[in-house]
């Protein structure tokens, strides 16, 4: 995390609602206007795919 105001940390985790997250990054395989679906399978997928990167390189993650 760098320069986020009035947040420590910024985490990703599974989660469908707002009310799963405190402003963290919740991935999906599908979206609606207030929910992500497959959270798990999305979470598990990405996860890999970090775990990966890290053995080779600092990895950074950008969210607009």
């Amino acid at each position: 995390m760098l320069d986020v105001p009035a947040f420590v940390g910024i985490r990703i985790h599974p989660g469908n609602i707002d009310a799963d997250t405190e402003r963290c990054l919740l991935p999906g395989k599908t979206k609606s206007a207030d929910a992500v679906a497959s959270s798990r399978i999305a979470f598990t997928a990405l996860f890999d795919k970090i775990q990966t990167a890290l053995q080779r390189e600092k990895i950074f993650i950008t969210v607009k």
